[in-house]
């Protein structure tokens, strides 16, 4: 039981490090679009969408960290519920 709380603990990391990631790029890319140049404007907006990716990616990356940690305990019922988890977030993006 200890070995699922170490592991409860990497998908705490997995989602803290993905929105101190995200609040990075963002943060970094509006404060250079406040320099209000053609170069710093492009470079901005790629700084933002950036930052957004990673935001939209933590959800996902969470459910296969679950479903890496169910596979690992045999439990397949919630091992596939995480990988249909992770069908659906990953086909909302899409539409």
């Amino acid at each position: 039981m200890a070995g699922f709380f170490v592991k409860e603990k990497a998908i705490s990391m997995i989602l803290t490090v993905a929105a101190a990631l995200s609040a990075i790029f963002l943060i970094s890319g509006f404060a250079l679009d406040l320099m209000r140049t053609d170069i710093a404007a492009v470079s901005s907006a790629k700084l933002i969408n950036t930052g957004l990716y990673v935001l939209f990616a933590a959800p996902i990356l969470r459910a296969l960290a679950s479903a890496v940690i169910y596979a690992s305990r045999r439990d397949l019922l919630f091992f596939l519920l995480n990988l249909y988890a992770v069908a659906v977030i990953a086909t909302s993006y899409f539409l």
